[in-house]
């Protein structure tokens, strides 16, 4: 296809064009950085004249005084070029980590915004790979390419500009060789491409295997079912495959450097040669300072030409990373929640469900279908049904967490529309975050300024304080990874603690006590409800606990609201409520 390296150089194009508006906040480091790289480049240009005025006049003539003078001012030029080394690059290095810096703090925002659907979708590892190894690459290509193409330039030119006053000819050569030598490049930045782009879906994919394989959950399996060989084969495999291509990537286009290499050590011969035999009248001062300045060509010519690839490289894994940050482009930032304090200010709101749909993305039926529902304000209401019913999508939903296709769901007249959930729903599902730190951190993220009395409270009301008192360092005690050093039901009874340290008016709790024996999780909703008497309680549990008079149920059919009422009224109305009751109560 012909038009595919113009197409391959237009992407590339609009995807750095894209990252130069990104330099903006940073442009006085960069200027500052630029104008140094010129002073260097000027100050490398001093040792090579004053070499020649040494050749050919301060040693001939065994002058002393134009002999210290030139050496002094080699030495001051060396000194002088190194001292703007360092601060250049001290200046690189700080506006291209800004850069980075805004970089993954854009494509953080970006996936938070993105729907719950997003997350079941998409893996996590892709995401951690172009958070850490994506941006870490541009990090590489960002800090270097800009010096390395803006210091090379300016060398080229300048260098071009000295073999000019010395000797035209050869400089026209060396331009038409620079030129053929980019072509010949060319070829091997699209090979260098592909790869990059290979070696970037491999390491998300070897990546996701070792988050499966190598988590407590994947351990286990691997144990129980001696799957440990095959884990591990599979991680060979694709660790091998990473390996195969990094190492055909870091070579691709090896072969044109030296080609480059060859053809830039055959220069200098052929202009002693040509100064010997052409030109006997061209001093041997300005025959060394030419070929020192064809050397200096070389230089930042290959120089140009690895940049060349690696930006190209580069290209795959910028565009990775505006494609993160594209997808969230147009999506409303999922709003954040006001300052938390104790208490509710007023009455909890009636949430209300109005004709209601939810359909998955990659779903041929709707989870939900015209679901209707009131909650009133400080009511419990019970949703049951079978497995598959739609009950933690309504749970979703209700919290505001996933917008209906069709319908709205709406909170009284103070916080009207899905955003404004956000702000009055709290929901613990089945399997409950917890994180990686103290049992006290992880309450304090639903009331940072909560006491320890209140802290215990909510911990003795799940009947949790005597399991943390137990603990090393108390409620000051690291709860592992994913919190793997308590029990399943001890992580549900903290997540259940959080929410009711939070003082959000409406609870939604979606199987949270599933991991608890009957005795105990009916305790534990015995003083769910009397801490949370003034909060509307929507309680989603296969096995219905002890109801109080009041309560309402609300059953889910195949994503519809089969019943909604009394439990009384249901038991004796409803037959499919009636098999569902008998059969929780016949449970094992």
């Amino acid at each position: 296809m012909p038009s595919q390296p113009s197409d391959q150089a237009a992407t590339a194009m609009r995807t750095f064009g894209r990252l130069i508006p990104r330099f903006r906040p940073h442009r006085t480091l960069i200027v500052l950085s630029a104008l140094l790289i010129m002073c260097m480049v000027a100050l490398s240009m001093v040792s090579p004249l004053a070499l020649r005025a040494l050749i050919d006049d301060a040693l001939p003539h065994r002058d002393d005084g134009l002999l210290a003078a030139l050496c002094l001012f080699m030495i001051a030029a060396g000194v002088l070029t190194n001292l703007a080394s360092l601060l250049q690059g001290r200046l690189t290095h700080l506006a291209g980590q800004r850069l980075v810096h805004d970089l993954r703090v854009d494509v953080f925002d970006a996936v938070q915004r993105m729907p719950l659907t997003f997350f079941t979708a998409e893996s996590n590892s892709r995401t951690q790979s172009v958070l850490v190894s994506d941006i870490e690459e541009i990090s590489d290509t960002v800090t270097f390419s800009a010096q390395v193409i803006l210091f090379s330039l300016t060398g080229i030119l300048t260098a071009g500009a000295g073999m000019l006053l010395l000797s035209w000819p050869l400089a026209v050569v060396t331009l038409a060789l620079t030129i053929m030598l980019s072509l010949v490049n060319n070829r091997f930045a699209r090979k260098r491409r592909r790869l990059t782009s290979a070696r970037q879906d491999g390491v998300a994919r070897m990546m996701r295997r070792v988050g499966e394989d190598l988590s407590l959950s994947g351990v286990i399996v691997g144990r129980t079912f001696g799957r440990q060989p095959v884990q591990r084969d599979r991680f060979a495999a694709e660790s091998a495959a990473i390996a195969d291509l990094t190492y055909r990537q870091r070579l691709a286009g090896r072969s044109v450097y030296a080609i480059i290499g060859i053809a830039f050590a055959c220069v200098p011969p052929l202009i002693y040669w040509t100064a010997g035999s052409l030109f006997p009248g061209v001093s041997v001062g300005s025959v060394v300072v030419i070929s020192l300045l064809q050397a200096r060509l070389a230089g930042p010519i290959q120089e140009l030409l690895d940049t060349a690839g690696m930006i190209t490289s580069s290209t795959v894994t910028f565009d990775r990373v505006f494609a993160y940050i594209d997808m969230a482009e147009g999506r409303a930032a999922v709003p954040h929640r006001p300052p938390l304090s104790a208490g509710v200010a007023a009455g909890p709101p009636d949430l209300r469900l109005s004709g209601v749909g939810f359909t998955y993305p990659a779903a041929d039926a709707a989870a939900l279908r015209e679901v209707s529902a009131d909650f009133p304000g400080g009511s419990t209401t019970f949703v049951v049904g079978r497995s598959g019913s739609g009950k933690s999508t309504l749970a979703y939903v209700a919290a505001g967490l996933l917008a209906p296709t069709e319908g709205e769901v709406s909170a009284g007249h103070r916080v009207p529309g899905m955003s404004g959930l956000h702000s009055l729903v709290t929901l613990v599902p089945q399997e409950p975050a917890v994180f990686n730190t103290s049992v006290r951190e992880n309450l304090l993220i639903a009331l940072p300024d909560a006491t320890d009395e209140a802290l215990r409270a909510v911990l003795a009301a799940v009947e949790l304080d005597t399991v943390v008192d137990g603990l090393a360092e108390g409620m000051d005690t690291s709860v592992g990874e994913h919190g793997h050093e308590l029990s399943g039901g001890e992580r549900q009874r903290l997540g259940l603690a959080r929410a009711m340290l939070s003082p959000s008016p409406i609870l939604i709790l979606d199987e949270a006590a599933s991991a608890l024996d009957g005795v105990l999780s009916d305790s534990v909703y015995r003083s769910v409800r009397s801490h949370c008497v003034d909060r509307t309680l929507i309680v989603i549990a296969h096995r219905i606990p002890p109801l109080n008079d009041g309560d309402s149920v609300l059953l889910l059919t195949d994503g519809r609201v089969a019943e909604h009422g009394g439990h009384k009224e249901l038991i004796t109305e409803s037959r499919t409520y009636r098999q569902l009751f008998a059969a929780q109560a016949a449970g094992p």
